[in-house]
């Protein structure tokens, strides 16, 4: 339903789609307090906004900079970006 199931790269509709998330989940969870991760995790909104999302097919969802463990390579460059994407989403979400 999100994004009209069409790929948001290369504009296919339908077929095997994914959730891309453009921060990565991953990167996500370590900014969060390790006690009570749980709770903190469920408890925070940037982890659940659909703006930090994108449909993507397959093919397309395989050549993101976020995909599978692609993120445990990333450079400081890349998680800076993420970092700053999700300073914004913070911002956002308490107007």
């Amino acid at each position: 339903e999100r994004n009209d199931f069409t790929c948001q790269i290369c504009g296919k509709r339908g077929g095997a789609l994914c959730a891309d998330h453009k921060i990565p989940f991953g990167f996500i969870i370590h900014q969060l307090p390790k006690e009570n991760l749980y709770e903190e995790a469920m408890n925070f909104a940037p982890l659940w906004n659909p703006n930090v999302g994108e449909t993507l097919c397959v093919e397309c969802h395989k050549q993101t900079d976020t995909y599978m463990n692609k993120t445990r390579y990333a450079n400081k460059r890349q998680k800076n970006e993420w970092r700053k994407f999700l300073e914004e989403v913070m911002a956002s979400e308490k107007n």
